[in-house]
């Protein structure tokens, strides 16, 4: 806990055009944290809100809390590593 600070939520709420990202055909990925709870107003957490939001995109499910890389560096570190490869 003494490694997490404040964060301002406006980055994630504020509209970005995304027809131009789309329309290059890069793969995304999104690392599903399953006990995630973080407090997101008007979504209970950020798995659908967020990752339903990427097309065609890979998901990876971890049973963890939103700290992942804290909690489960191993899983996340491994996580990342399988998503880099299947999208290679």
């Amino acid at each position: 806990m003494s490694a997490l600070c404040p964060q301002p939520l406006a980055p994630l709420f504020t509209p970005v055009a995304m027809a131009h990202y789309f329309a290059t055909g890069i793969p995304s990925s999104y690392i599903v944290c399953e006990n995630d709870r973080a407090p997101v107003p008007g979504a209970p957490n950020w798995h659908p809100h967020f990752s339903s939001r990427l097309r065609n995109s890979t998901l990876k499910f971890i049973k963890s809390g939103h700290e992942v890389m804290f909690t489960h560096p191993i899983e996340c570190a491994q996580a990342l590593h399988d998503l880099a490869i299947a999208k290679a």
